[in-house]
């Protein structure tokens, strides 16, 4: 073989591995483009599925927000409502104030132990009668000329009414006992006026205590 020959050779050799070297350059190259371009693809695919939930998510908040916004609505309609209400009860204590005060300011009312002239039945009447004490069968008085327990079956019917005569419970019982004591002492009898209560200066006199 001569120079020449082994020149050609080496010159087709060079040539066959240089294409050869950039057939594989070239295979790779389009391999790892392609693998960026499926990389892509998948990133696009995942914004897009990022894209999609951010927009579902801002649904979901506004939303709440219109939630919220009527919730809020109704809560200042409510607080509205109580400082009404408020206003109104405050003014209502301001009224009552000033007429607790008016009451306060007013006079005590005058004693009503003050009770004139009382007539019995009989026709005896004690005058400047003062009432001393209340007793579940009658009343002791001061009058001009002393102290007597007159009970209450003695006394007129708006004297009775007064102290709660037709109130209490052993009324009858009280009136029953008057009338024994007017028959006892007219001899059993009831054809004449019950006697008048009798007045022994000490307060253990009348209809119920002799």
């Amino acid at each position: 073989m001569n120079a020449l020959t082994t020149f050609l050779i080496l010159v087709l050799l060079c040539l066959g591995g240089g294409g050869y070297y950039q057939y594989t350059v070239m295979t790779k190259f389009e391999a790892d483009q392609a693998a960026t371009i499926t990389a892509c693809h998948q990133k696009i695919k995942d914004l897009k599925g990022m894209d999609d939930q951010l927009t579902s998510d801002k649904k979901g908040l506004e939303g709440d927000k219109t939630l919220l916004t009527k919730r809020l609505d109704d809560a200042n309609s409510t607080i509205a409502d109580l400082n009404e209400h408020l206003q109104a009860d405050d003014s209502n204590i301001n009224d009552l104030k000033t007429q607790l005060a008016a009451q306060i300011a007013k006079p005590p009312p005058p004693q009503t132990d003050d009770l004139g002239d009382i007539q019995t039945p009989d026709g005896k009447t004690f005058t400047k009668c003062v009432l001393l004490r209340v007793d579940p069968d009658g009343i002791v008085i001061r009058h001009s000329n002393g102290i007597v327990k007159i009970l209450y079956g003695w006394l007129s019917t708006d004297m009775q009414v007064r102290f709660g005569y037709n109130l209490l419970p052993d009324a009858a019982k009280v009136e029953q006992e008057v009338k024994e004591n007017q028959q006892k002492m007219n001899g059993g009898g009831d054809q004449t006026p019950p006697p008048a209560p009798t007045d022994n200066g000490s307060g253990s006199t009348g209809a119920a205590g002799q």
